[in-house]
């Protein structure tokens, strides 16, 4: 899609709300391209992208403690809500600086609250990325980096990523202007020793709209917001949640009243060299998978994603998919094709509103993922990738 307006800004040193250095966190001895690295660090703030494929560029190498080269993708959660009284729904597309734009948008948005969504971005050469907003409204976006990856092997050792079958590690509820400390570690296949993060779905549900903060126990608790929830529906965002010496999280409530909490794993980062199954991290420009399709109620599409988009066509563990929904209610659950369903939420799905969530969707042993429409009405669902494993 054409571009009708590059802005470019500059680093926000001032509003920086975390920062963590790899050498503090556990690593394994052996340093290599696309190891993930821990920083927390706000990279746009309160900026308005304007209207018909108009975009902004911004940097994000040499931010807070993301080198300031090398680096070939952050983990970018993105929050993004349309001018009140315009146009309510619409996407997002996120790019590496320099490229052109794919049609593989990285979020929804509406009016209704700040839409959030994590994605795995590759970045330019230049340390920079870009958003386009291609839709007849402005769009107000905040973005935070929430880790790294390298081009080439680092000074030190990050952590390496297992993909897990999704399972459910709790369900709890958050008092309202207060904080849960979570344990998932021995949950959800997450191991007991060697994890850095944990790659879960948080999926909220609460009387009145809030935020939602998760961060490491013992830490304190970063200026930035991991997923706004409207009121009385489900809302959903990733996250790449750094555990605390104590192998903890913290999940931070602001809100007015308590809110239910689903949390369901995905996957962990690992400082083992001995496990087998961690993979390091392979960015791509942003593809779709697939065109509109139609999922029906009780549903299943196979996503077959290996040869697609810039994945190889074998040696693949697990691909970082974004997904678009729009139809009544419900949501979608993610897993390896071939094992029995997830009864874990991993999509929402608005009445009438776009959507967008994201996974590490680990693949089955015939390389496929399994998408069921657990709702009792169809939707319509569009998919994107945007790395492997």
């Amino acid at each position: 899609m054409g571009i009708a307006l590059a802005t470019v800004y500059a680093p926000l040193p001032a509003v920086a709300l975390e920062t963590h250095d790899p050498l503090r966190q556990p690593t394994s001895p052996v340093a290599t391209a696309g190891q993930f690295y821990s920083a927390r660090i706000r990279v746009l703030d309160k900026v308005w992208i304007p209207a018909l494929n108009e975009s902004i560029t911004f940097k994000v190498a040499g931010v807070g403690g993301v080198p300031a080269t090398g680096v070939d993708s952050v983990a970018l959660n993105i929050a993004a809500a349309s001018e009140p009284g315009r146009e309510s729904n619409g996407e997002l597309v996120v790019s590496p600086s320099g490229s052109a734009d794919s049609e593989a948008a990285a979020t929804a948005y509406n009016s209704s609250f700040y839409a959030q969504n994590l994605v795995i971005a590759k970045v330019g050469p230049d340390g920079h990325l870009k958003i386009t907003n291609p839709n007849a409204a402005r769009v107000l976006v905040y973005a935070d980096v929430h880790g790294y990856t390298l081009r080439t092997a680092g000074a030190t050792a990050g952590t390496r990523f297992v993909p897990l079958k999704p399972a459910r590690i709790g369900r709890v509820n958050v008092p309202a202007n207060a904080s849960y400390t979570l344990a998932p570690l021995g949950q959800a296949g997450i191991p007991t020793t060697g994890v850095s993060h944990a790659a879960f779905t948080i999926t909220a549900k609460s009387a009145t709209k809030g935020k939602l903060t998760v961060h490491p126990s013992g830490q304190p608790r970063p200026g930035d917001t991991n997923l706004d929830y409207g009121q009385n529906q489900y809302h959903q965002n990733h996250v790449f949640a750094q555990l605390g010496a104590d192998g903890k999280v913290i999940i931070s409530n602001a809100g007015s009243a308590a809110v239910t909490v689903d949390v369901d794993a995905a996957g962990y980062f690992t400082t083992s060299e001995t496990d087998a199954a961690a993979q390091t991290i392979k960015t791509l420009q942003p593809a779709n998978l697939t065109g509109y399709i139609t999922i029906p109620a009780q549903g299943t599409h196979i996503l077959t994603p290996l040869g697609k988009g810039g994945i190889p066509a074998n040696g693949v563990s697990a691909v970082a998919i974004s997904i678009f929904t729009v139809g009544r209610s419900g949501a979608l659950r993610i897993f390896p094709s071939g094992t029995p369903a997830a009864v874990t939420h991993a999509v929402s799905i608005l009445p009438d509103l776009l959507y967008r969530g994201f996974i590490p969707a680990k693949l089955g042993a015939d390389g496929k993922i399994a998408i069921l429409n657990s709702s009792s009405s169809p939707v319509t669902a569009r998919i994107a990738s945007f790395a492997y494993f």
